[in-house]
């Protein structure tokens, strides 16, 4: 009788154990989840940002403001202050309530007097540039930039061999 009493001891122990050692990772867990939820600010569009607008517009109009959102829906390259787009001009069309990030908004502004019309995003690449990317890379690009791409190319280099 007394093994099997030191037996029940052994097996009782072991239970206050596993329930202790599950008890501390759960409260960590649930620590490490809501240490992701707190708030952060970020810059959002008040309203909807076409293709080819300043970041200086945006930036020292009532395009842009505040908003508080948990630290892991912050999206890659999301400003921290609205000067850091001044010298940007978009890219993609950014829509109202949409974070504003940097990878939105690239290149820099020509002025109105410099072009002779409104400021546009104008991406030039060269043939040599352009056939060193992947195919798919320039699918993307060729997409996404389709309204402001500027290619220069010779005459002879229409194709990219490899």
């Amino acid at each position: 009788m007394t093994y099997r009493l030191r037996n029940i001891g052994i097996a009782i122990a072991l239970a206050v154990v596993a329930a202790l050692l599950t008890t501390f990772y759960v409260t960590n867990y649930k620590r490490s989840v809501q240490h992701g939820e707190h708030n952060v600010p970020v810059y959002v569009a008040t309203h909807d940002i076409a293709l080819g607008t300043s970041g200086a517009d945006v930036a020292q109009g009532n395009g842009l403001r505040v908003e508080q959102v948990p630290r892991r829906s912050v999206v890659p390259g999301a400003i921290t202050q609205p000067d850091q787009i001044a010298d940007k001009v978009a890219v993609e069309a950014i829509y109202a309530g949409e974070q504003v990030s940097t990878q939105r908004l690239t290149g820099t502004t020509s002025t109105s007097s410099e072009a002779g019309s409104s400021p546009r995003a104008v991406r030039t690449t060269s043939a040599a540039s352009f056939c060193a990317t992947s195919s798919s890379s320039r699918r993307r690009a060729r997409t996404r930039l389709r309204a402001t791409w500027a290619a220069t190319r010779t005459k002879g280099s229409r194709s990219c061999s490899r």
